[in-house]
C-alpha cells in the first residue's frame, strides 16, 4: 500500500474538536500543531478554534493570533484585509487585550470590522 493510500482525510469538525480539547487542557502548542496539519483552505470552524486557543492560552498568544488572522484564507472580501468571521476576530482581539496589546486589538478592528457604523476612528 502506498503512503497516499494509507492517509485519511480528516474533516474540519475533527480538527476543530482536537484544537478545542488541547486549548481546554492548556496545551497551546499541541493545538497549534494540530491547526498546522491542515492542508488547503482552513474552514471557519478551525480558524475560530485556534484563535480561541490563542485567547485562553496563558500567557495569551496574541502574536500567533494576529499572524493567523492576517494569513487566513477565510476572508470574505475579494482582495486584501477586509471582512472576516466576526467570532474569529473577537477571539484575536481578546488575545491582544489580555496580553495588554490594545493598539494591536484596535488595528485588528480597524482592518477587519465590517459594520461601518462601528468603525474604529483613526
Amino acid at each position: 500500500m502506498s503512503p497516499a493510500e494509507k492517509t485519511v482525510a480528516v474533516g474540519g469538525s475533527i480538527i476543530e474538536a482536537l484544537i478545542k480539547v488541547y486549548a481546554a487542557q492548556a496545551q497551546f502548542d499541541k493545538a497549534l500543531r494540530t491547526f498546522n496539519t491542515i492542508t488547503g483552505r482552513v474552514d471557519g470552524q478551525c480558524l475560530r478554534a485556534i484563535l480561541f486557543a490563542c485567547s485562553i492560552a496563558d500567557p495569551p498568544r496574541w502574536e500567533d493570533a494576529v499572524a493567523i488572522l492576517h494569513t487566513s484564507d477565510i476572508v470574505e472580501s475579494n482582495s486584501g484585509p477586509g471582512r472576516i468571521d466576526q467570532v474569529a476576530l473577537g477571539y484575536a482581539v481578546t488575545a491582544c487585550a489580555k496580553a495588554n496589546q490594545p493598539q494591536e486589538a484596535l488595528t485588528l478592528l480597524e482592518l477587519y470590522w465590517t459594520n461601518e457604523s462601528y468603525r474604529v476612528p483613526r
